[in-house]
Parts: structure tokens; sequence; C-alpha cells
């Protein structure tokens, strides 16, 4: 063993602390570790001790601590990856003599401390003339982006500094990094405009510089950038027009400019691209959508949400046969809805908040979609629900039925304990039945003694008045009166949702719950759900609503476990200044949410936000994994329901994993019958999964996936699992 030169162990269950024998092996040149689950500091003496690597990989693991500074005397290595770990402190500055560095990454850690030294080490970085890969995104990087990143190495393939804070500007000689095929600044403090001279990375493929604070117009020298395959500047404040110059980047095919202040038109020659997404809503684009979109073929996505287009909706859209996502509300498009119905994957559909008018087509019944809404148009017709009933459309909102306490006392039973379903915050939920054919319902009866009960009937009025979606519980009509004994008296009245709540189906008494195992694919299907109303409450709604209470109880399944996002009493209406959010009048002090699910954020004084939403949907997805409650008593301390996950990922997922998951309804709770059907593939989407949860449940906001990310990626491992099931 001492003349080993080479120790790959990577991608295993292997756990302990950096193996102790390495050190004594100092003839290695390379060691690989990656994707296990080690733990503990790395010995300060680890770049004398092993001074012959070349390669050093250990990510995607748990090391703490500081990265050793004796790194810097291994002078012949060429490989450092370092990711997906809990580093701390700061990259050395001596990584400076590594003259022979090709890749270095030190990605999702926790270096850094938002200061303004943090980015100290790319300034010694310019002496590493070989460089080709370098990845410190997702970190806590603050500090101004130096201009002294221009002098990085002309070899440099791939800059990564993405999901950090750093402010500053991008610095006009970027260009001299003429070889860079990926440039990653998004989800940063950036300011000033975007240089012209970014034209000049004639190899770019990939451009993100999303999520920052950059103004001015997109330049118009984009057009050198012909090998341009992906641009995402979502979420900043450019102005301008879409320049006519990114037609000539021949290879583009997602372009994503959503959230600016960008007016003018699309230009047609955009449309001769090979695009599959693209998203330029929420700005202030104006005109008609050219014909040419029947040129996209591979279109796969398509957001002209929130501008002010006009005149009909092209026809040619009907020959974009790949399409599955289709967002066009908040516009002012006329007309009748043309032909779609060859777009058969289809699975979102929004055409609201427009100026449609004549029948809603048939053929959208057949359609395998998610999301339909035509709401707030001038339409007209039914869509047949099934042979015995059809479903009526009302395209301005609800048209509440009046109902009286009288009714819903006589609906319920006088409220009686049989017809009990639930309680919560403000009230209890009752089952009842209206009318000659004695449709179920549930009313939620608000105890209106208790305080901020009647606050909480406005929120949830307020929430839910002018909105619709598959995936958001569907509220029939509201009763605002007094009983019989003059007392005041409120309530809501929702559709049944007869498969309860997710609450029941996770925590199940013993001898129920056998009855009640979802399994992975039902689990995922239940987090795609919750996903997509999260999506459409937070961007999609005119006015953005945090729900501030998403938990399993509040998550109700119907007759085919489709989910459904309950109670909206905690519900705040967004009023938008700038990138900022505030809540309106109907906030009130304290913690919102319920403890456990509440974003930490909250608990300091801060103010509500849709990344409170999307925290404690991460732990929802970690509850519905694990099966344990974040209030689990197994929780104390340091140890939350997030770490207890992030310690065992990826090697122990298996042991934390809530074993129903397994069971099919029915079966017996013998692991080795469950077991019969589980495939390494299930185990790949099991740990994804679990790291989506992962990753909305950080701790900072500015980390948390966002929920078009999620419900992307929640798509794709559901798309996999039915995948591997099949083969």
């Amino acid at each position: 063993m001492k003349s080993l030169t080479s120790f790959y162990v990577e991608i295993n269950h292997l756990s302990g602390v950096f193996p102790p024998s390495l050190y004594n092996l100092s003839s290695l040149t390379n060691i690989a570790l990656t994707n296990n689950n080690f733990t503990s500091n790395l010995n300060p003496d680890l770049g004398i001790v092993l001074q012959n690597l070349w390669i050093l990989w250990i990510g995607g693991n748990q090391f703490t601590g500081t990265i050793p500074v004796s790194l810097s005397n291994v002078s012949n290595i060429h490989n450092l990856d370092l990711g997906n770990n809990y580093f701390t402190g700061t990259i050395p500055t001596s990584f400076g003599n590594l003259r022979n560095l090709r890749w270095f990454g030190a990605f999702n850690n926790l270096l850094g401390n938002y200061s303004v030294y943090d980015l100290s080490f790319l300034s010694s970085l310019n002496n590493c003339s070989q460089l080709e890969h370098l990845s410190v995104s997702d970190n806590q990087f603050g500090g101004e982006l130096p201009n002294s990143i221009t002098n990085l190495s002309i070899q440099l393939l791939r800059f990564r500094l993405d999901g950090n804070s750093i402010g500053g500007s991008i610095p006009t000689r970027i260009s001299n990094l003429v070889s860079l095929t990926e440039l990653q600044l998004g989800a940063n403090l950036l300011t000033g405009n975007i240089p012209s001279s970014i034209g000049k990375l004639s190899n770019l493929h990939a451009l993100y510089l999303y999520e920052n604070k950059l103004t001015g117009e997109i330049p118009s020298s984009f057009d050198n950038m012909t090998k341009l395959l992906y641009l995402d500047m979502e979420s900043n404040s450019l102005e301008g027009s879409i320049p006519l110059s990114l037609s000539r980047c021949s290879h583009l095919q997602k372009v994503i400019l959503c959230h600016n202040k960008l007016n003018g038109t699309i230009p047609e020659q955009l449309l001769g691209l090979p695009l599959v997404q693209i998203n330029v809503s929420h700005n202030s684009l104006t005109g008609f959508l050219p014909p040419d979109f029947g040129n996209l073929k591979i279109l796969v996505a398509l957001d002209v949400s929130y501008n002010k287009f006009s005149k009909q909706i092209p026809a040619q859209l009907g020959a974009c046969l790949a399409l599955e996502t289709l967002y066009m509300q908040a516009n002012s498009f006329e007309g009748t809805i043309p032909d779609l119905s060859q777009l058969e994957g289809i699975q979102y559909l929004d055409l609201s908040n427009n100026n449609l008018s004549g029948q809603i087509p048939r053929y959208m019944i057949n359609f395998p979609m998610q999301n339909l809404n035509l709401s707030f148009n001038n339409l007209e017709g039914k869509l047949k629900k099934s042979k015995k009933k059809c479903l009526s459309i009302s395209t301005f909102g609800p048209s509440y039925q009046k109902i009286s306490y009288k009714e819903l006392c006589n609906a319920t039973d006088g409220f009686s304990l049989k017809n009990l379903i639930g309680r919560g915050n403000f009230g209890s939920v009752y089952k009842g039945k209206f009318g000659l054919d004695e449709t179920t319902v549930a009313v939620k009866v608000l105890n209106c003694q208790k305080q901020g009960a009647s606050k909480s009937f406005i929120a949830e009025c307020e929430a839910l008045r002018n909105i619709r979606h598959r995936n958001l519980v569907k509220i029939l009509t509201a009763c605002s009166s007094i009983d019989f004994e003059g007392n005041d008296f409120k309530a809501l009245v929702y559709e049944f949702m007869p498969n309860g709540s997710l609450e029941m189906w996770l925590h199940s008494e013993d001898g129920v719950k056998q009855l009640r195992s979802l399994n992975l694919l039902q689990r995922i299907n239940i987090a795609i759900d919750v996903a997509s109303a999260l999506l459409y409450l937070h961007r999609h709604c005119q006015t953005p609503i945090i729900h501030c209470d998403i938990k399993p109880s509040n998550i109700l399944l119907d007759d085919d476990l489709n989910a459904h996002i309950s109670d909206f009493g905690l519900a705040r209406l967004l009023l938008k200044s700038g990138k900022e959010a505030f809540h309106d009048q109907l906030s009130s002090v304290g913690i919102k949410g319920t403890v456990g699910y509440a974003a930490p954020e909250y608990g300091m004084g801060s103010q509500l936000s849709t990344n409170g939403d999307v925290y404690s949907f991460g732990i929802l997805l970690l509850e519905m994994l694990t099966g344990r409650r974040p209030t689990n008593k197994l929780f104390k301390d340091d140890l939350n329901i997030h770490n207890f996950v992030k310690l065992a990922l990826p090697g122990r997922v298996m042991e934390i994993v809530d074993h129903s998951i397994f069971n099919e309804v029915g079966e017996s709770d013998n692991m080795a019958t469950s077991w019969s059907d589980w495939t390494s593939g299930h185990t790949e989407c099991l740990i994804l999964f679990f790291q989506i949860g992962l990753s909305c449940s950080a701790e900072s906001p500015i980390d948390r996936m966002d929920m078009s990310r999620v419900s992307l990626e929640l798509l794709s491992i559901r798309r996999q699992i039915i995948l591997d099931r099949n083969s």
C-alpha cells in the first residue's frame, strides 16, 4: 500500500472522517471520495503530507471547518473539488500558488461572511494561468465584484459566482475572458448596466444574470454571441426593447427576460430560432404576437403574461405541438380562442384576464391539463365534465349564492358532532349536504369570540375572491349573519374533499395507516399539485398571495388524491414596490403560520414574503418523505428536520424514509414484500425529492429554490419514476 497512487471510492455509502490512513500514503496522486457521507474537519496538514496530489475530489460529503491553507503547497494539483459540503471561513488567497490548477469547485458550502473581503481570493487566482473551471456559487460571499476577475486565465471556460450576495457592477473588461462558454452571475446584488463588451464573449453558450439589480438596456452587441444557447436575465430592472440582434444568436434555445421593465414588441426574427422556452412575462411589451410563432416546432414553454399585448391570439400557436406550458394571462387579447386542439401535451394553459369572447372550445375537456384558467373574459359555454353532469364555466369569477344561517344549520344537522370533520385555529369544519341532490360540502364555521377570527374571515374571503386553480380548494359561498341567539356568525362553504387531509394520510393510527399508504409516485403527484398552486399564488395572480400556513392539515385530497391547498385564514395580499413586497393592512404582529413550518426569519421580525411559503413547502416535503412532523421530540437543540435529512443524504436515505412509502394499498407492512418492486432508480429519485425539500427549507431566504424551478424538477422526477416503472 505504500506505493498506492490512486484511491477511488466515490458514490458509495461510506461515512466517518477523512480516512486517517491516507495521510500516511505520500505517494497518492489521486483521491476521490465524492458523494459519500464523510464528516468532520480536514487535517490542517493535508497539503503537507500529501504533496503529490493531482486530483482531490471530496465534494458531496459533510466535511466541516475551514479549507486547509496547506493545500496551497500541493503544486501539481490540477483538479480540486470541495463542493457540496459545510466548509466555512474563506478560500485561502495562497491558492494562487497552484499554478497547475485547472478545475476548482467550492460551490454550495458556507464560505464567506457577507463581508467586503470575501472575494480576496479571486485576485490571487489570476496566477493560475491554466484554470478552466471556477465555481464558488451558492455560498455567503459578499463585497463587490472585483475588476481583477478580468485577469483570470484566458483559458477559463466556466465561471460561476451565482447564489451569493455580491454587489458592484459587471466589469467592462469581462471581454478579456475570451474562452468563456458559461458565465453565471445570477442571484446576487449586481447593479449598473450590462456592459456592451460582454458581446465579445463569442464562445459563450450560457449567460445567467437573473435576480440582480441590473438596469439599462439589453446590449445590441449580443449578436456576436452566435453560440449562445441559454440566456436568463429574469428579475432585474432592464429597460428598452428586446434587441433585434438576439435573432443572430442562431442556436438560442432558452430566453428568460421576465420581471423587468421592457417595452416594445417581440421581434419576429427571434421566432426563427430553435427556441424551447420563452418567458417575457411581467414587462410592458405591446403590439400583437406575430404569426411566426407557428415556426417554433420544439417550443415547450411560452409565457407572455402580464404585458400589454393586444389583437388576436395567433392561430399558428396551434402548430407548436411540443407546447406544455402556455401562459398568456393579464393582457388585452381579443377575439375567440384559436384552434389549439393539436396541443395534446399541454399541461398549463392560462388565458385569464383578457378580452376574449365567443364559445369555450369543447376540445379543451380532452387536454391532459393540470391547470386551465379562462376566467375574467367574455367567454360563453360549458365544458362537459362527465356523462351525468356538466360543469358551467363563469368567466367573471364566482357568482356566489346567498345562504342563511338557518340553511347552514339544517345542512349540518345543527352543527352536530357527528358531522364535525376538523378543527382549526379560528373555528371548526363540518360536513354538510345542500340542495335537492344533497351535494356534500365542507362548512367552516368561525369562532367569532376568538381574537383574530374576524380578520381571518376577511383575509380568506379577500384571498379567494378572484383566484381559480385546480389545486386550490374551491369556495362555494360565504355567510356573514347572526345565529338564532343573536350572536355574530361567519362561515365559509367549500367543495368537500372525500379523502381528507394529507395529515390524516401521513400520521393516521397504525390500524388505519395500512389502508392509507401513499407510494412514492403518489407523494410526488401531491408535491407537484401543491407546488403548482403556490407558483400560481406567487407568480400568476393579479395580486400575488402569500398563504402563510402551508402544512399537511391544510392540504386536502379529492377522490383521485389530487391535492388542494386550503385554509387561507392567514393569507396576505402583496402590494409590490419594485422588487420588495409588503403585506397589506390585514397583517398582524407575531410569527405567521404554525410552529415548525413557519420560516425562521418571521421569528426575527422579517416582513412576509413568498420565500416564507417556499420554506413551509420544503418542510412539508421532508415530512411527506420521512413521516416525521417537524415538531417530533427527536428534533431538539440544533437538530431539526432539515438537518436530520441533510446529515443522512445520500448514503443513509433508506434509513430516514417513511417505510409506508413502499406499500401499495392493501399490502402488508412486511418489508420483504414492499421492497419487491423497488429499484435503484427509485432510490435516486427519492434522493432528488429529498434534495428539493432541503433546498426549499434553507435557513436563509436567498438560498431557497424558486417555485418555478421546483415545479420543473418535480415533474422531471415524476417522468423518471414512470419511465423506470415501465422499463
